[in-house]
């Protein structure tokens, strides 16, 4: 007999008792399930093998009486001729940290059958860029590209130097910044002449080498 898939299904609503989840084992090996209780479902591995069921009687083929079948889901083994009807346990456990269930492995034991999940690793973050740019918005060369005091030196320097107030009138206007525009190149020379920057630091803000 073909092995079945394994499918299990949960109901989440708190206004709906959890389904419960049946197999049905042949030699040691599940042919149904785990699957949530359904007559027909359970059935059907049983007629395949030449059984029927009639008025809730199981007989073989040969139509001899064999055994009552539930009609109800059991809550312990069922043994029916060459098959065990068991009741499938998941059993919770804490996610461990940096892994993500990727299903459920099965344990046939002698009264029940029990699901154990699986973890798979979660694929790393991706790891930030180690440049910026060329093009970004102005906050994020504000915040990205400048130290907090070099910010605060070059907005005190324009009160007072006509460069560097010209090229933060030019910088107000823009709608984002681009290292490669010789407007932005200028603004930062500015900087370095007024010993805000350094020529290494102006070389790091225009490859893109955010300072956090």
């Amino acid at each position: 007999m073909d092995q079945i898939p394994l499918v299990w299904l949960k109901l989440n609503s708190t206004d709906i008792e959890e389904t419960v989840m049946i197999c049905i084992v042949k030699d040691n090996a599940i042919v149904f399930g785990p699957a949530p209780w359904n007559l027909s479902a359970v059935l059907e591995p049983l007629i395949i093998a030449g059984f029927d069921l009639l008025d809730g009687i199981l007989y073989d083929c040969n139509r001899a009486r064999v055994c009552d079948f539930p009609d109800a889901p059991p809550q312990g083994p069922v043994d029916l001729p060459g098959f065990r009807l068991l009741p499938v346990v998941e059993l919770d456990e804490p996610t461990p940290d940096g892994k993500v269930m990727a299903g459920h492995e099965t344990a046939i034991l002698a009264d029940r059958v029990e699901l154990w999940p699986v973890w798979a690793t979660l694929p790393p973050a991706p790891a930030e860029p180690t440049t910026l740019g060329p093009v970004m918005s102005k906050y994020i060369f504000a915040t990205r590209m400048l130290t907090p005091q070099e910010g605060m030196a070059i907005k005190a320097l324009a009160k007072t130097d006509p460069q560097m107030e010209y090229a933060q009138d030019i910088y107000a206007l823009a709608q984002e910044v681009d290292l490669r525009d010789p407007n932005v190149a200028a603004y930062l020379g500015v900087a370095e002449q007024a010993k805000i920057l350094s020529a290494d630091r102006v070389a790091q803000i225009l490859a893109g080498i955010p300072v956090a």
